[in-house]
């Protein structure tokens, strides 16, 4: 429970950058170290424990860093851990507030950050403390959106008070609305892949109002080398034009290294699937050239869903996968119109590996679907006829009951006689 990231200037450097969360069962603080993973980030348990109660009442619900560097706790004080329907078993009377910090460094401060200078809060981007840095960034963006702002702190001068070009100068300058060109194209080329991450996602945050031209982004999401920037191009495409969206994402999909990421394959879909209906053959042709699997059965699952879709993905069917996903895509129809192509496709047959052509009980489950009354026909046959193997019939049974079939009532009414049968047909 609660999460922090510790960038605070009073605990030892081994817990910088570190995650820290409660675990509430265990009454600890885990302490946990972040491993950059493709686009996103492992976790490990990372020694140093720093804090356990042996207290079964400490159930620790928050932590943040402090202006003094020390990390403030709140808990309440109870035995009930979590989940508890009865609220009389809740004691809610009272709870407490903890400081964790290090002695050998810790001193105690006052602050007050509404009474400094907009100067200063510039400067305070370069503290070692973050709360400082995200507080005065907080209060400078206030102060821009007051019409308050030091009018003698052009970008140029925000950028020179913290003498870099860090990801602190790109936030402060997008908090006071001070971001422009020439700053992104600059933290564009950053040798730094988070800087160059957030400047996509800071110039894309808004539907229609991306301060990135087509041609850049797109260069990006062909050239850059890094996952984290790919994903932030990802994250972009739901505020993009749809132009824009099919030429971004096809060049995202075309990252082989990427296929067995966690999120990229996903967040390349999601972006992908608002404009994909207006153009079936494209999306296809896409799936067909991806090497990232998971995208390729996303489209062609989505294709399966409606009429039109069903009509362009039929012509590229070629694999006992590719009827699965069409399969899978129609798991809660009872009835769907046939598509135009499918009688071709089904005398001429998808080789499986043990199920071949015509009669693999995919094609069969697809046909009966399609409204196909010679596969309809079959199954009232293999259903009726007590000779042939249980699952089979089952699964007979279980397709034209799904399709509504009117005619194999009577067939349903013999069933009852069948004490293998008898629950499933009653209903």
């Amino acid at each position: 429970v609660g999460t922090m990231i510790y960038n605070g200037d009073n605990w030892p450097a081994i817990y910088r950058d570190h995650l820290f969360t409660h675990n509430l069962h265990g009454h600890q603080l885990n302490h946990q170290h972040m491993v950059r993973t493709g686009s996103g980030y492992e976790t490990f348990h990372a020694g140093y424990d720093l804090l356990h109660s042996s207290a079964p009442d400490y159930i620790p619900v928050d932590l943040q860093t402090g202006p003094d560097g020390a990390v403030y706790v709140i808990d309440w004080t109870d035995t009930q851990h979590c989940h508890n329907p009865d609220d009389e078993k809740w004691d809610r009377s009272n709870g407490r507030i903890y400081r964790i910090s290090w002695k050998e460094t810790y001193k105690p401060v006052k602050v007050d950050l509404g009474k400094v200078s907009d100067v200063e809060l510039v400067k305070l981007q370069a503290n070692r403390n973050d709360w400082h840095v995200r507080n005065s960034r907080r209060l400078m963006m206030e102060r821009a959106a007051a019409g308050r702002l030091d009018k003698d702190l052009p970008p140029h001068s925000i950028a020179q008070l913290l003498g870099s070009d860090s990801l602190e100068v790109l936030w402060t300058l997008h908090a006071t609305k001070g971001i422009h060109d020439a700053t992104l194209g600059d933290s564009l080329s950053h040798p730094d892949d988070i800087v160059r991450s957030w400047a996509i996602q800071l110039s894309t945050e808004e539907a229609g109002k991306t301060k990135l031209s087509n041609e850049t982004l797109l260069k990006l999401a062909q050239a850059d080398p890094s996952p984290t920037v790919r994903l932030a191009l990802a994250s972009a495409l739901p505020n993009l034009d749809a132009k824009t969206v099919w030429e971004v994402a096809s060049a995202l999909a075309m990252h082989g290294e990427d296929k067995d990421d966690r999120f990229l394959p996903k967040m390349i879909w999601f972006g992908l699937a608002r404009v994909i209906e207006q153009d079936w053959a494209r999306g296809l042709a896409l799936a067909e050239k991806t090497p990232m699997p998971s995208l390729a059965d996303s489209i062609r699952w989505f294709a399966g869903k409606s009429a039109e879709g069903r009509d362009a993905l039929v012509k590229t069917l070629k694999t006992p996968r590719d009827l699965k996903l069409l399969a899978f895509s129609l798991k809660d129809e009872a009835k769907v119109e046939m598509p135009k192509a499918w009688p071709e496709l089904r005398n001429r047959g998808i080789p499986a590996p043990k199920e071949g052509g015509r009669n693999a009980p995919v094609t069969d489950e697809l046909s009966a679907l399609f409204g196909d009354q010679t596969v309809l026909s079959e199954m009232r046959t293999l259903l009726a006829d007590t000779t042939k193997p249980l699952p089979q019939r089952r699964a007979a049974f279980d397709l034209l009951k799904r399709t509504g079939d009117a005619e194999s009532t009577p067939i349903f009414a013999k069933l009852l006689d069948e004490p293998a049968f008898t629950t499933a047909v009653i209903p």
